[in-house]
């Protein structure tokens, strides 16, 4: 048996990892989106990996030190149980930031009774009941696709499609329409942001403190920031304001003012028997939130991959133009006539056994008693995963399983039995609710579309409706049409790879050199040679690209607000990312090179302004991080200082590297270490000068593995001054130099300016 550090401990460890892999299969199995993401890759290959592991070894392996995965059809109904309980794996509950939601509830019994109060209004029966709504709403999308016939503009149909699907849950879920399907584009923004949501999974999924940082920011910046997610919080606000009008109009015992045709599902909750904290409105617009992402994003991705594969089979697409003119030649049919379509049913089974509904890993936990795999027997509280890419590409079940073939439905008997294992909608107590309203869906827009226009595909082939990413949903290939336009070459990676080593390096020595000089009770050591050490870290980092990487986020966020340039907000991300993986990886990196020496010199493992005092006043926590002086008064005076530190950093940086004073900086590295020392010597002392996000954040991040979380309470919270000040600083600074000094191009600054200065210089002040 190979045993590894990884396992000590842990309930899975006695379990094949596929021959013992190390810790390159670790790193793929917990989340492969942990190493992808380090370099700017946030899509994961996950499915490719962990179906490697079960091939290599045995269908069952340890993926993880906390989680097993099956890959065996025949479990699928044992781990998705109906009738036994199971909890949700906590690792894949909170991902999207609903933690209230049905979908986030870890408990399996607080799971059943949030959703018995929500099947009713779902069941086939209630979908019948508005029929009339759906179809009107498959009637508008004809009529807008029609719109662009003879034009020669080619369609995003996943957008359209999405358009259809959101407006179609929100009317049927809170009774308004979003009315995405009157926008003249199809709203590639909002299509783009439920995507966008899912693929954020990768970042989330393993960092959830990301999303609480997220929640932090004003939603005017991030919506300024990403156009997408105004539109979703004008969408979350919308679903609030619904609620909230819901739950008053209830209250008070008086009409709503706003007339539906039809009860919403909150009528039906909010009169249903839960405890009342799970009827307040927080609770509800959170649900609301998940079930219209959930409802508008999977189906929108299932029509448009039925939609690719009927048009690459044209023979398909008669046999099912034939039946629908044969049995319904009036367009008229009923759903109910509609689901007794065999070849049309086939067709809508085989898109969604091809466009797998989720593609993660769903961990699933028995908490209460073992399971029994073939000769292995899984304790109880142990997270067991599957998927429905595995189940659907299973050859034995589904022969030639990566072709669209309905005929494989056709059979009657042999459809029952291939059903068991089409799992789109997961099977078991959390099942997904809205299944029977995207069958729904599927069947009157295909039934609608495919007779009343005529398509051809444009610059688009299998690949594009392959996975080759899971990021919750599948996606295809990065330069798939809908999808980043990108290759993931080394030259492609390079300014993300730049940033991650460029802030480890900057921590390595910075850190470094205040662990030498406390470590030795400053024998080999000063403040100055600290201030030295920082400053030319900076400098070398400078070296690792052009243009050089600025390895602080907020000089990073400074600049693509103030001076953006382009392709710059599709970066963002992945450079703030690595960054902040540079410096966790950098003051692991100290801590290792110091662990003995850090032991004997403070012992108790203490922080500044922490619960723990240490005997000899030795507080090793600030070799990562910073802590504010015991003279500051409060937290405010230390923001300003680090504010005022970072103003200093980005209004000497532009200068140093405008393009009218080239003449003047010779050497613009060495003139940014003259800058670096100077707000060293004369602003650091009381802070510890960050005036970096990710100097501070990503080493305090790792410094809590060390010490405890105590290092983000210390000092009333003092991670936060840090974190934001630097920012607001840089933006103080880049406004001030581009308002007065700066008469170059691409500031928003100047354009500004320029918008209401006179022709004569003179600014308009009426």
């Amino acid at each position: 048996m190979s045993l590894d550090w990884r396992f000590i401990g842990s309930g899975c460890r006695h379990w094949p990892d596929s021959q013992g892999l190390g810790l390159r299969r670790l790193l793929h199995g917990t989340s492969s989106t942990l190493m992808r993401s380090a370099t700017a890759n946030i899509h994961s290959k996950l499915p490719e990996c962990t179906k490697n592991m079960v091939d290599d070894h045995r269908p069952i392996v340890r993926i993880s030190p906390w989680e097993l995965h099956v890959d065996d059809p025949s479990f699928y109904e044992v781990l998705y149980s109906r009738n036994s309980p199971r909890h949700k794996y906590k690792f894949y509950a909170n991902i999207f930031g609903n933690e209230r939601a049905t979908i986030a509830v870890l408990d399996h019994a607080h799971h059943r009774l949030l959703r018995s109060n929500m099947n009713p209004y779902f069941s086939t029966a209630r979908v019948r009941q508005l029929e009339p709504e759906i179809r009107t709403l498959a009637n508008k999308l004809c009529h807008r696709l029609k719109s662009f016939q003879g034009t020669s503009v080619p369609i995003n149909m996943h957008h359209a499609y999405s358009c259809f699907a959101t407006d179609i849950i929100s009317d049927y879920t809170i009774g308004i329409w979003f009315h995405f399907l009157d926008t003249s584009d199809f709203s590639p923004q909002w299509s783009e942001t439920l995507s966008g949501i899912a693929k954020s999974s990768v970042f989330f999924k393993p960092f959830p403190w990301l999303l609480a940082i997220m929640k932090a920011l004003p939603e005017g910046l991030v919506g300024w920031l990403n156009p997408g997610m105004g539109l979703m919080f004008k969408f979350q606000h919308r679903c609030r304001e619904r609620i909230t009008s819901i739950i008053e109009s209830q209250k008070n015992g008086t009409e709503e003012k706003v007339k539906f045709s039809h009860p919403t599902s909150f009528h039906d909750v909010l009169r249903s028997n839960l405890p009342s904290e799970e009827k307040n409105a927080e609770r509800l617009a959170q649900e609301i939130q998940v079930v219209i992402g959930a409802g508008g994003e999977t189906v929108a991705k299932a029509l448009s991959w039925i939609t690719y594969y009927l048009l690459e089979n044209p023979q398909t697409l008669e046999k099912l133009k034939k039946e629908l003119n044969e049995k319904d030649p009036d367009q008229q049919a009923s759903l109910t006539e509609l689901e007794n379509m065999p070849y049309l049913t086939s067709v809508i089974l085989e898109g969604l056994r091809l466009s797998y509904g989720v593609s993660t890993r769903l961990a699933r936990i028995s908490p209460d008693r073992a399971l029994q795999f073939n000769d292995w027997t899984i304790p109880a509280g142990t997270p067991i995963s599957m998927t429905s890419v595995f189940m659907h590409h299973n050859g034995t079940i589904f022969p030639d399983s990566y072709n669209f073939v309905p005929e494989r439905w056709m059979d009657v008997e042999q459809r029952k039995q291939l059903e068991k294992y089409m799992v789109a909608f997961t099977k078991g107590s959390r099942q997904c609710i809205g299944m029977n309203l995207a069958r729904s869906e599927m069947l009157l827009a295909i039934s609608k579309v495919f007779r009343e226009l005529s398509f051809e595909l444009y610059e688009t082939n299998r690949e594009d409706v392959t996975l080759a990413h899971e990021l919750f949903l599948p996606f295809p290939k990065l330069s798939s049409k809908g999808n980043m336009h990108l290759t993931l070459s080394r030259r492609t990676l390079k300014p993300y790879i730049a940033e991650f080593l460029g802030t480890a390096l900057l921590i390595v020595i910075g850190d470094g050199v205040v662990a030498q000089c406390l470590l030795s009770d400053y024998r080999y050591g000063t403040w100055l040679s600290i201030n030295i050490a920082w400053a030319a870290a900076v400098c070398i980092s400078s070296y690792l690209d052009n243009p050089s990487p600025s390895i602080n986020p907020a000089v990073t966020i400074c600049m693509a607000l103030v001076r953006p340039a382009e392709g710059q907000w599709k970066k963002l991300p992945g450079k703030l990312f690595a960054q902040f993986l540079g410096g966790f990886v950098g003051a692991a990196l100290v801590y290792i090179n110091y662990r003995s020496a850090i032991r004997a010199w403070d012992p108790e493992y203490t922080i500044p302004g922490g619960s723990i005092l240490s005997p000899r006043g030795h507080h090793s926590a600030g070799i990562f991080s910073t802590y504010p002086s015991d003279l500051l008064v409060s937290n405010w005076e230390a923001a300003f200082s680090e504010g005022l530190g970072a103003a200093v950093l980005m209004f000497g940086a532009l200068s140093i590297s405008d393009a009218g004073n080239a003449l003047r900086f010779q050497s613009p590295q060495l003139s940014m270490f003259l800058l670096l020392l100077a707000i060293g010597a004369a602003l650091g002392w009381q802070t510890g000068y960050a005036i970096n996000p990710a100097r501070d954040f990503g080493p305090r991040l790792f410094s809590a593995i060390v010490y405890g979380s105590e290092v983000f309470s210390a000092d009333g919270y003092y991670f936060v001054v840090p974190l934001f000040a630097p920012i607001v600083g840089c933006l103080v600074g880049a406004i001030t130099y581009d308002s007065f000094l700066y008469e170059g191009e691409g500031s928003r600054v100047t354009d500004t300016l320029d918008k209401v200065e006179n022709r004569d210089g003179t600014l308009r002040l009426d």
